[in-house]
């Protein structure tokens, strides 16, 4: 290999290692931790056309591909989204996308595309479009905790799947906008019990030195009647 090519340099980093040969005896590489494949396959990507179609309209655009929805992409378009070379514009394009996609298929994909964007805003702390991203985040903890039907009068939740999803993507979102939604569910008076444990745990989890999470959580302490909630 030429000593002076940047694949020379990776090796003598440690970022590329040899791992054996092809049936040619030419040498098989890979890279020392996957993350160092994502932030290169990141670099390499110019336009977010890359993951989602941007003439998508309500159904797959023929011959194109749809990496949003293959994990495998996923750190590689959070990756994208934290370049500082990326202008901003194309970053909120991008996030404006998810939460406007449609599938026509009872939005199974849209729930999909909204946790991306989720963790994507976490990646993009300095996005400006300020109602998009309190949306994102309002409807991730609606997801993950449930909501008040004004209609029904009563508490409701989410199938469990869903709920598990949005849980874990409070943990990778913008967390001083998650603690605000959170502090005011905690707030709502017909919020109940359970939800409102696995509340507290998240913002105990996510609001570490945030007065607005302190505040909210000693409240709690002041005015939960379960003992497992006060525990919690």
């Amino acid at each position: 290999m030429d000593e002076t090519s940047l694949g020379y340099l990776a090796l003598r980093l440690g970022w590329l290692n040899r791992v054996g040969r092809d049936k040619r005896g030419d040498s098989i590489f890979a890279f020392y931790h996957a993350t160092f494949q994502d932030y290169f396959a990141a670099l390499a990507v110019e336009d977010w056309d890359y993951f989602l179609p941007k003439d998508h309209c309500d159904r797959p655009v023929a011959g194109k591909q749809y990496r949003i929805f293959e994990p495998q992409w996923k750190q590689v378009i959070l990756l994208w989204l934290g370049r500082e070379d990326v202008v901003e514009e194309k970053k909120e394009g991008f996030i404006r996308a998810f939460v406007e996609f449609e599938d026509g298929s009872m939005g199974l994909y849209w729930f999909h595309a909204v946790f991306l964007a989720a963790a994507g805003i976490g990646e993009f702390k300095t996005c400006s479009q300020v109602d998009v991203v309190n949306a994102i985040v309002k409807q991730i903890v609606k997801w993950g905790f449930g909501y008040y039907n004004q209609e029904k009068q009563e508490w409701w939740g989410y199938f469990n799947q869903i709920q598990k999803d949005a849980r874990e993507t409070i943990f990778q979102t913008d967390r001083k906008r998650a603690v605000q939604e959170l502090y005011q569910m905690l707030e709502h008076p017909q919020c109940h019990e359970y939800p409102r444990r696995l509340a507290v745990y998240t913002l105990r989890e996510i609001g570490q030195g945030n007065q607005t999470a302190i505040s909210g959580l000693i409240k709690i302490l002041e005015t939960a009647e379960d003992k497992y909630t006060r525990v919690e």
